[in-house]
């Protein structure tokens, strides 16, 4: 299969990095090639993937899994009224059967394009499967049936025990944690919560360990199922991450639509879709402003096609070997050069909970980085603490290139011979120069 080009090697990418003088162009061209690039399709099939193994492994409870699409809404997200209680007492309570629309994002949001694919997928995946409800209501949560009252129910069916918000992308989190907050603020909701009746699932495609963290820190605390983790510029790991920031000061417009050189909330996210940049990505990128040009704004040019391409599990693990400049063997499978790349990078001892961290790291999903742990536990790579044991250095050293090819030294066909030898003038070699070196 043909791998997709270097952005920098576009005519959209070679004329962004025009912008910059000559001295920073080559930084800007591997900040470019950095970049996380998605397309439709991609993001789709992982998030169809990722709700297929949620059913699965909800399979056992009898609990359906309502799906919210990810979007702006001002206000409550159920309709709240007083109702008697059995004791004739009102008491707030969230009624009905319709849940907030799917697709209507508030004029001037953050990203606009992304939540009539994610509501897609939503749809198929109801249509696919029962077990799933698309944007249910409070009543069609309590397993009321729609069109009939508490009291004239004989039967009561299934209700709703997960409840999932869906989404492309988490950069900074804070439009999940206020879709969160606002589903807290609904007294119905806050009693289920409290009485473990449903609990909340994140779901997205892509994300920061940044963005996640912040979603796990949330009250009603979510789990977060996220399969790519894309790099960012908050925090300067080394010299060219560094390099990259100090572009992003002095390139781009100052500010723009309320967004800093950072990007939303300063995540400065390495992403793209091929339907738009999301403004969590640095201004100098996502931005138009002072007579600087985006990388593009809206869909991505045609001439960006193949660069949203496919791109394969070896197609990942080859990119982050370049730029990370990890010698692997010609001759190594796909499947253990994805243990070396993510034990290459783990530091000290394989932490719990360390998947994000890791999979932001290589540039391998989630999923791929849990399937690794598993296998050098098995395989004896890993001990039961996380530490890598002396059969996993040496396939370490086995999955690298450790052996280089000497250089080979032109033999002359007529050899000199020196007809008379002299005394060297130097000391003998048991005396070394202070200038020699060891």
């Amino acid at each position: 299969m043909k791998q997709r080009p270097p952005l920098s090697q576009t005519r959209t990418g070679r004329s962004w990095v025009a912008q910059f003088r000559d001295d920073d162009k080559v930084a800007a061209a591997t900040l470019l090639d950095e970049i996380r690039l998605f397309n439709e399709e991609e993001v789709s099939t992982t998030l169809r993937s990722l709700l297929h193994d949620l059913a699965k492994r909800e399979r056992k409870s009898k609990r359906k899994i309502g799906l919210y699409a990810e979007r702006e809404f001002e206000g409550l997200p159920f309709d709240v009224k007083p109702v008697p209680d059995r004791a004739g007492v009102l008491r707030q309570r969230a009624v009905g059967f319709k849940g907030p629309l799917g697709v209507e994002p508030i004029r001037g949001g953050r990203r606009v394009g992304s939540e009539g694919p994610v509501s897609f997928v939503i749809a198929q995946a109801t249509q696919m499967n029962s077990r799933f409800a698309n944007q249910p209501g409070p009543d069609h949560i309590r397993g009321v049936a729609e069109g009939t009252s508490h009291s004239a129910q004989k039967s009561k069916p299934n209700p709703i025990g997960t409840l999932a918000i869906v989404t492309d992308f988490i950069g900074s989190g804070t439009r999940v944690r206020s879709m969160l907050s606002n589903f807290w603020a609904v007294p119905s909701v806050r009693s289920w919560a409290s009485l473990g009746l449903i609990k909340f699932v994140v779901i997205a495609a892509t994300g920061t360990s940044k963005g996640v963290e912040a979603l796990q820190d949330h009250r009603l605390t979510p789990e977060v199922l996220v399969e790519h983790i894309v790099p960012t510029l908050a925090e300067a790991q080394d010299l060219t991450h560094q390099r990259w920031r100090l572009l992003s000061r002095h390139y781009g417009p100052d500010l723009a639509d309320g967004v800093s050189r950072d990007g939303y909330k300063g995540t400065a996210a390495l992403v793209a879709f091929s339907y738009g940049i999301p403004n969590n990505a640095p201004a100098f990128i996502a931005k138009n402003g002072n007579g600087w040009k985006a990388l593009f704004t809206g869909p991505a040019p045609a001439d960006l096609r193949a660069a949203f391409g496919y791109e394969s599990p070896r197609d990942r693990v080859s990119r982050h070997a370049t730029a990370t400049r990890l010698p692997l063997a010609p001759d190594i499978t796909v499947s253990d050069a994805m243990i070396a790349v993510v034990l290459g990078a783990v530091r000290g001892r394989w932490r719990p909970n360390s998947a994000v961290g890791l999979a932001e790291m290589t540039s391998l999903t989630t999923r791929e980085v849990s399937e690794v742990e598993r296998e050098a536990l098995a395989k004896g790579l890993l001990n039961g603490a996380g530490r890598l044991t002396d059969y996993g250095q040496k396939f370490l050293g086995a999955a690298s290139r450790l052996e280089h090819k000497r250089p080979t030294i032109p033999t002359n066909s007529k050899p000199y011979y020196p007809s008379q030898l002299r005394t060297s003038r130097r000391l003998s070699s048991t005396r070394r120069s202070p200038e020699r070196p060891r």
